[in-house]
C-alpha cells in the first residue's frame, strides 16, 4: 500500500494542472495578429522602415479606395443639372461641419 504525504500530492496535483493547462493553450491566432495583414488570407509581416512610412501606408490606402468611390458617383453624373446637384450636395456637407465654429473678430 502506497501513503503519500499530502505536500507531494500538492505537488503532484500542481505539477498536472500545469500540463493540462499547457496543453489546452495555444498561441496567438495569426490571423488575428497586428504583426500581420491579411491579403487574401496571405499572412504578411507589415515592414516598414518607420512608423511614418506605416502610417503613410494606411492612410494612402483609405484615401484611394475613397477616391475610387468618389469616381464612381462622378462617373454617373450625365447632366448639368446632376453636376450641380453634386456641387450642392458638396457645399451643403462641408458647411454643415463648419457651422460648429463660431466668427471671432
Amino acid at each position: 500500500m502506497m501513503v503519500f504525504s499530502l505536500g507531494s500530492l500538492k505537488m503532484t496535483l500542481a505539477f498536472l494542472v500545469f500540463i493540462l493547462s499547457v496543453s489546452v493553450s495555444y498561441s496567438q491566432n495569426q490571423e488575428e495578429s497586428v504583426f500581420f495583414i491579411n491579403r487574401g488570407k496571405n499572412l504578411e509581416w507589415i515592414s516598414h522602415s518607420t512608423n511614418d512610412d506605416a502610417l503613410h501606408h494606411i492612410i494612402s490606402k483609405e484615401v484611394f479606395r475613397h477616391l475610387e468611390i468618389r469616381k464612381g458617383k462622378i462617373d454617373g453624373l450625365q447632366s448639368k443639372s446632376d453636376w450641380l446637384t453634386y456641387r450642392d450636395n458638396l457645399k451643403e456637407k462641408f458647411n454643415a461641419s463648419l457651422s460648429k465654429f463660431e466668427k471671432t473678430p
